[in-house]
């Protein structure tokens, strides 16, 4: 099933791309500001398209990945985009995070225990010496976990 999603996806993402590009080939239907408007709002629809589709692979391909580690196993994940490395921040934190009742009760109500330990407080980026042998990497961020229970059922 996940793969018929990606195809799917992939296929609608490389339609719109073809789209794109013919359409940057053939030149915009209006010269001069208007024409760049028109090249604007379409690389705009491109973006959101691509988010709206890949991001949506990208959130369920998360879960899927920590229910394949056994208890002691490590995740990690690179992200090259902040709006990747927002949903890897989020997915890790929420299976990090311990009680989430209200301070005001004095026993814990919810039991819900923590999936992961995070590796690290804040991502890792490159470091100078990285960035001067491929300055790519620029943008690439690294964030970890480690399962330490099981998930619920």
């Amino acid at each position: 099933m996940a793969l018929s999603i990606v195809h799917r996806a992939t296929g609608v993402a490389l339609y719109f791309g073809t789209l794109l590009l013919a359409w940057w080939r053939q030149g915009p239907a209006m010269p001069g500001t208007a024409g760049r408007l028109e090249a604007v709002l379409l690389l705009g629809l491109l973006a959101v398209l691509c988010e709206i589709i890949f991001g949506r692979l990208f959130d369920a391909a998360l879960p899927l990945a920590w229910d394949r580690l056994v208890v002691g196993g490590r995740m990690a994940a690179i992200s090259f985009h902040s709006l990747e490395d927002r949903r890897v921040k989020q997915f890790l934190a929420g299976l990090a995070t311990g009680c989430i009742c209200p301070p005001d009760l004095p026993v814990c109500a919810c039991g819900n225990e923590p999936e992961a330990e995070l590796l690290t407080r804040r991502s890792i980026t490159a470091e100078d010496a990285e960035l001067e042998l491929n300055p790519r990497s620029r943008s690439a961020r690294l964030r970890g976990a480690l399962k330490i229970t099981e998930g619920r059922p």
